[in-house]
């Protein structure tokens, strides 16, 4: 996993500095908005069941019941797909209407990105099953998608094609095919096996419990539709609405600045070595005494190392940004604000990913109204006061909020997940032994791959 992080990251950093060098602070700023145009109307694909139903899936994995994973699946396959076919047409279509208000060529550039509704849609119910089996090929769809981006992106620089919005969707849509044809390979392989045995997904639904009917995803829909629609609703309006408010509100140039910023932000994060932990909070989400040491220390560790994290990005990124990318200098105070938020990004996500895995969707759901609406009003004043910083402080004001709502409500719902953040400053023997822990497996591995490194005759005589 941390590898195929690593590539990704990576080669997206060289995508992103390619895209940057070639287009306008302007141009970026529009490609971001399109972007964000996308992500808006992808909102509406069901994208808020996602994890619910996989997790469904994993609770009928675990009970054996396979033939009922099977069907809530093909269910929300069937539906997805559907609506994502319905959207890249209404999006197609629509285009033109957006190009007479804004400008006549955001029309060609978003007809374009349309096609990405369906592929997304396509990998994500690819993502769910995958998920479901603990099988972590999904690892690797990033990686892939960036890779060939930079492939593509670099022909067209050796070749002297010019860079420009159409050509850089281009390239972004043909990543993203890449990526679906990619994990499709694996999830054929992976689908095939799991269920070749299995009864079909179409029988007496026997042992469904509170979602037993006609449809299953009917059941989950009725039971957990309305929060999980509140909590990914306004999550997903408070992330893609942003650029357009700084838009709005300043100019789009302020669009490319911002979005670089949180590019950068976004590029520090995925170095975050957590993302693991979702899924060993729901392989162990009935071990209650497991589970709060597992959740402790994963909050300590997120909390070190998102204060490490903001130190090197305040003093390297600046430097590395004014080396490599001289014209989005202005963006620099904007990203030296949004890194005071890494300290409790880490500590954010673990609380997300184990009340996800407890089920707690109603706390989840309440964070995002209050957020949604906090956010916004906070941008709306901040952005005409002080101009792009505030975007920075919402940002800061994001995981803050975040935080200081989900703990009290996590403790009072799960008394056993309390903790006392004294011990988050304390370096104990415990810590001593998983640093002893990690040192020695690190070196391990580094020294298995010196002993692999023979000296040639080339090497020597060079």
């Amino acid at each position: 996993m941390r590898f195929w992080e690593l590539v990704a990251s990576g080669a997206g950093l060289i995508n992103s500095f390619l895209i940057l060098s070639f287009l306008s602070v302007y141009h970026f700023g529009l490609y971001q908005l399109v972007l964000a145009f996308i992500g808006l109307v992808g909102g509406f694909n069901l994208d808020q069941f996602d994890g619910a139903i996989s997790i469904e899936m994993r609770h009928y994995f675990n009970r054996g019941e396979k033939s009922l994973a099977r069907r809530i699946f093909s269910e929300y396959v069937v539906v997805k797909l559907m609506l994502a076919v319905f959207l890249a047409l209404a999006v197609f279509l629509g285009a033109s209407l957006i190009a007479d208000h804004y400008r006549a060529d955001i029309g060609l550039f978003i007809k374009i990105s349309s096609a990405l509704l369906i592929i997304d849609a396509a990998l994500s119910v690819e993502r769910i099953f995958l998920k479901s089996v603990f099988s972590f090929t999904f690892f690797g769809v990033t990686a892939v998608r960036e890779l060939v981006k930079l492939v593509f992106l670099t022909l067209m620089v050796l070749e002297g094609y010019e860079i420009s919005i159409v050509s850089i969707l281009t390239v972004h849509l043909l990543g993203w095919l890449a990526a679906l044809i990619f994990l499709s390979i694996f999830f054929g392989r992976q689908y095939q096996e799991v269920f070749t045995k299995t009864d079909s997904a179409w029988l007496k639904l026997r042992g469904a419990g509170k979602f037993a009917g006609r449809y299953l995803l009917a059941g989950i829909v009725k039971t957990y539709g309305k929060l999980i629609m509140i909590r990914y609703s306004f999550a997903r309006l408070t992330k893609n609405a942003t650029p357009w408010l700084v838009k709005f509100f300043i100019n789009t140039e302020a669009v490319g600045l911002y979005s670089l910023a949180v590019n950068l932000i976004a590029f520090i994060e995925e170095l975050f070595p957590i993302n693991m932990l979702s899924y060993v909070f729901q392989a162990n989400v009935g071990d209650r005494a497991n589970l709060r040491r597992i959740f402790n220390r994963s909050v300590k560790y997120a909390l070190w190392f998102g204060t490490m994290a903001a130190v090197a990005g305040l003093v390297l990124m600046p430097w590395l940004i004014g080396m490599i990318l001289p014209k989005y200098v202005s963006a620099l105070p904007l990203f030296k604000l949004m890194l005071a938020a890494l300290p409790v990004f880490g500590v954010y996500k673990i609380f997300k990913w184990l009340l996800t895995a407890l089920r707690e969707y109603k706390i989840l759901a309440m964070r995002t109204v209050t957020e949604a609406l906090t956010i916004l009003l906070v941008l709306v004043i901040t952005l005409p006061a002080i101009g792009l910083l505030g975007a920075g402080l919402a940002y800061i004001a994001i995981y803050l909020s975040r935080v200081l709502f989900l703990y009290p409500a996590m403790v009072k719902a799960h008394p056993h997940l309390k903790f006392h953040w004294g011990e988050m400053v304390k370096f104990d023997q415990n810590d001593k032994d998983f640093m002893k822990k990690f040192l020695r497996h690190f070196f391990s591995i580094l020294c298995g791959l010196v002993r692999r490194i023979k000296p040639t005759n080339k090497l020597h005589v060079l």
